[in-house]
């Protein structure tokens, strides 16, 4: 199988018809382009559940196992509250290693108010690099369901394409993008890192979105076609609207890969009614957050080209 998440035919075909005993607190379990499940703990209070790993980034995977699980939680309508984390670290690590890994966790813990409740850590002779999956629990007040979009409801896109993905690069190819970049621009490019938390943005977005998603690995266009495929409903995309900023698109370019299809923690998507989503841009707006509206949903036959897999895996793998 290809290296990075699997495809949305291959998760249908031999992921989801597993799913364990069925259970009547479930409102949303595991689908193509839902960042976390929902469970309804009583009447109408939820409990929103995500899960993610950390394999990609060798350095600060603490931070980056934090903010993506965080992500997922805050996509869904939900605060991020509680965390369980799974390390597998290799036997080359020190004890010094491991605190540091443990400052960090807690460091990004305590920016969004998170508890660390438990989890397991082991040191393993299989990897060379840690293994890092997070759980993230939060309530939620509605449940955000798919279900609920419409034709002509409109896609609210924050900050822009590939914000994770080249800021994890401009570590891994430091040395390459000195050649092209210099010293200024790939500090810029590291600094990326700090944009990658959606929570305040998800927050501000929830009271107006029927929908809202995390486009990680497969980036923004990824994103957009596990929205389409979430809504049963197509999209008409304006690709010239998504905005990717002057340095994402200089490591794109010296690396050779397209930023719409970058791995893309930092961005949400919302879907909002087309009455509610020029107030939702300029409420964003006021809390300094960029924001576009890039397309809507269309009963009619859309215009996003199909894609799936991601960049990042193909500059890793070589």
């Amino acid at each position: 199988m290809e290296l990075g998440k699997l495809s949305p035919k291959i998760i249908e075909k031999i992921i989801f018809p597993y799913l364990g005993a069925s259970n009547p607190r479930i409102e949303l379990g595991p689908g193509i382009g839902e960042d976390a499940a929902v469970i309804n703990i009583e009447g109408e209070k939820y409990i929103v559940a995500s899960s993610d790993p950390i394999v990609g980034v060798d350095e600060e995977p603490g931070f980056y196992l934090v903010h993506v699980n965080a992500n997922d939680v805050a996509s869904k309508g939900g605060d991020p509250s509680f965390f369980l984390t799974t390390i597998i670290v290799p036997q080359s690590w020190t004890e010094e290693d491991l605190e540091n890994l443990s400052k960090e966790i807690d460091r990004e813990c305590k920016k969004l108010g998170i508890a660390l409740i438990g989890g397991h850590t082991e040191v393993t002779r299989k990897f060379d690099y840690p293994i890092l999956v997070g759980t993230m629990f939060g309530f939620a007040p509605k449940v955000m369901n798919a279900k609920n979009i419409r034709p002509g409801d409109k896609i609210v896109l924050t900050k822009g394409a590939g914000i994770e993905g080249a800021s994890i690069l401009a570590r891994v190819f430091k040395e390459r993008l000195l050649k092209s970049l210099g010293q200024r621009e790939l500090e810029e490019a590291l600094a990326l890192k700090n944009l990658i938390s959606v929570v305040k943005e998800a927050k501000i977005l929830r009271k107006w979105a029927v929908f809202m998603h995390d486009p990680t690995e497969g980036g923004i266009l990824g994103g957009l076609n596990e929205l389409k495929l979430r809504s049963g409903l197509d999209i008409r995309i304006e690709i010239e609207r998504i905005p990717i900023s002057p340095i994402v698109n200089k490591v794109c370019k010296i690396l050779n890969i397209d930023p719409l299809k970058l791995i893309s923690s930092g961005a949400l998507l919302a879907v909002v009614p087309e009455s509610d989503a020029e107030n939702a841009v300029a409420m964003l707006t006021t809390h300094g957050i960029e924001s576009k509206i890039i397309g809507e949903f269309t009963e009619g036959k859309g215009n996003l080209p199909y894609s799936e897999g991601d960049e990042l895996w193909k500059l890793l793998s070589w």
